[in-house]
């Protein structure tokens, strides 16, 4: 993936995870599977196994989102590095 792709993907993710709707969903998700698993009955293992399983998940999707929006910055940071050392360069001459 291009550099460009990489940072547009990683605003895409930024603007997710600040967006207060999915923000929301996330810790309502989260919240009720939490609930699921403290109120689960002994017998009540395999959905509890599924509640634990969804939280995993819905952890993974955070980190990917996260991982996405620490690329995208750190390509952003390199770029703005080289653009200033070429300025400089160039102011030199």
């Amino acid at each position: 993936m291009k550099p460009e792709e990489v940072v547009r993907l990683g605003n895409k993710a930024k603007q997710l995870l600040d967006d207060p709707t999915l923000i929301r969903a996330f810790d309502q998700v989260e919240a009720g599977l939490y609930k699921g698993i403290a109120e689960s009955s002994f017998e009540q293992s395999d959905e509890r196994e599924d509640a634990y399983r969804m939280l995993r998940c819905l952890t993974s999707l955070k980190g990917k989102l996260e991982s996405a929006v620490r690329i995208s910055v750190g390509i952003q940071s390199e770029q703005s590095e080289v653009e200033r050392v070429t300025v400089k360069r160039l102011a030199e001459r």
